[in-house]
């Protein structure tokens, strides 16, 4: 009987707890999990990208009853209500852990998801940067990004060896703007050729965010060997041959008013040194690229020298024009008509003479000559040389000699009366030393009635009647 009774009873410990610590739901803010949610399943991944600095953590329990925990990288457990987003954590640079514990009902049944998150760096320097040639200046610091270094002519590459302060980051090199190629951090990258004068490397340094980077740049100078001019140019004239880098000797004319040349000399290299010099009268510092100073010229054939040297000091190379400047003399050193020397009086011939010949001599050998009487036509003549014959008309003739200076724009024209008298005159010379002897030396027969005063000397002046010859006029000639 007791039994029975006792077996319709309730039970003493009332009814019992639930034990269900599943989550239904589980989400992180800015946060994708691989995989995706699953109540089972209680491992997860993620990533940040580098701006993420916090997060909050929303779980749903599958049990009302159940209780809800979190904490970050094995901090203390902070409960959370169901359903509603925890407080805010925060995560660091890298790895993270993040728990959420669910406690069921009976508080004894547990189950603990775990996301293992990472955030991305967005560190993107260079602990150390080591270059095979040359020294860096300055030393390097990671948060100086510029440097330069000088290396010898002989050296025509050279290798980099960069490492990153953060092991997610990436690196890329390159020179002159080649393209980049990948290198590898703490080791030496691809070989890096180097032209004479400056030359760019950069490394580019990328952050493990992808987004964040930073470029290092080493303005490497490899020392030039080069002499050689690239173009030169004459303030006036034109160079003989046309200028070529490998050609070194030139000529060129200036005119007679050029009296300074400059010339415009520029190098292959920018960092060659040009001087210049005319006539060896000492080297003056020229400007690759601009004129020089000025160098004056004589008359007559000069020498300029520009001389080039390497920045190495290797080489020098020099480069010579010879500069005529045309000489402006038009004048002359003599001039003698049939032997005898030009007078300031005006010449007379006999009429016996019909032709006369004309000896120039140029006071500057660069000088030409030519010769004509009466507008009849220009001849060429030879300085020093008697000219073709000049055909004379009876009465007042001009011959007219004109020089061309070395500088055919500059001439002078030098012109001579001569006058040839009629057959009825008769030249007297005034060496007679007396009107007597003229008179007797007149044709037999010659008579006249008025004397000419053509060279007023003492003796005509004291002509009077006695001394005419009838029918004859007597005229003397001074011989100079």
């Amino acid at each position: 009987m007791l039994i029975g009774l006792l077996a319709g009873c309730p039970s003493a410990t009332g009814p019992s707890l639930g034990t269900n610590a599943d989550l239904e739901d589980l989400t992180l803010s800015s946060v994708t999990l691989s995989p995706a949610f699953a109540a089972s399943t209680t491992a997860y991944d993620a990533t940040v990208g580098s701006g993420v600095d916090s997060i909050t953590v929303t779980a749903t329990s599958a049990a009302s009853s159940a209780t809800i925990e979190t904490r970050l990288n094995g901090s203390s457990w902070s409960e959370i209500p169901s359903g509603t987003p925890s407080s805010t954590l925060n995560i660091e640079v890298g790895s993270n852990t993040i728990e959420i514990r669910v406690t069921a009902e009976d508080g004894t049944t547990t189950k603990i998801y775990s996301v293992s998150l990472y955030r991305l760096s967005a560190e993107a320097l260079l602990s150390a940067l080591a270059i095979t040639e040359g020294t860096l200046i300055p030393a390097f610091d990671a948060n100086t990004t510029n440097y330069t270094t000088s290396v010898d002519n002989a050296v025509s590459s050279f290798t980099v060896a960069a490492t990153v302060e953060h092991a997610g980051a990436t690196l890329q090199v390159q020179v002159n703007g080649g393209g980049w190629q990948p290198a590898t951090s703490g080791s030496p990258s691809s070989s890096l050729s180097l032209n004479e004068g400056d030359n760019l490397v950069e490394i580019k340094v990328t952050a493990e965010d992808g987004a964040t980077s930073n470029t290092y740049t080493i303005t490497a100078h490899r020392i030039s060997a080069n002499a050689d001019l690239s173009a030169l140019t004459p303030s006036s004239g034109t160079l003989d041959p046309a200028f070529n880098a490998s050609t070194t000797s030139y000529s060129l004319t200036a005119a007679s008013a050029v009296g300074t040349l400059t010339v415009t000399a520029t190098s292959v290299s920018p960092f060659a040194t040009i001087e210049a010099q005319v006539n060896s009268e000492g080297w003056q510092s020229c400007t690759s690229g601009s004129p020089s100073p000025a160098l004056p010229l004589n008359v007559g054939d000069n020498t300029v020298v520009v001389r080039v040297t390497a920045e190495d000091l290797s080489q020098q190379k020099y480069y010579s024009l010879t500069v005529h400047r045309q000489s402006g003399n038009a004048n002359l050193s003599a001039l003698t008509i049939d032997a005898n020397t030009l007078s300031y009086s005006t010449p007379i011939v006999a009429n016996s003479v019909s032709w006369a010949r004309v000896t120039a001599t140029v006071a500057d050998s660069g000088a030409t000559l030519q010769v004509q009487v009466n507008g009849g036509g220009w001849e060429p003549a030879t300085s020093g040389s008697p000219s073709a014959s000049l055909s004379l008309d009876v009465g007042d003739n001009t011959v007219e000699v004109q020089v061309a200076a070395e500088d055919v724009a500059i001439t002078k024209t030098y012109n001579v009366a001569l006058e040839r008298v009629g057959a009825d005159v008769h030249i007297v010379p005034d060496d007679y030393g007396t009107i007597q002897a003229a008179i007797d030396a007149a044709p037999e027969g010659c008579t006249t009635k008025t004397p000419r005063r053509r060279w007023p000397t003492a003796p005509f002046l004291q002509m009077t009647e006695e001394h005419m010859v009838e029918g004859c006029t007597m005229r003397a000639i001074r011989r100079r």
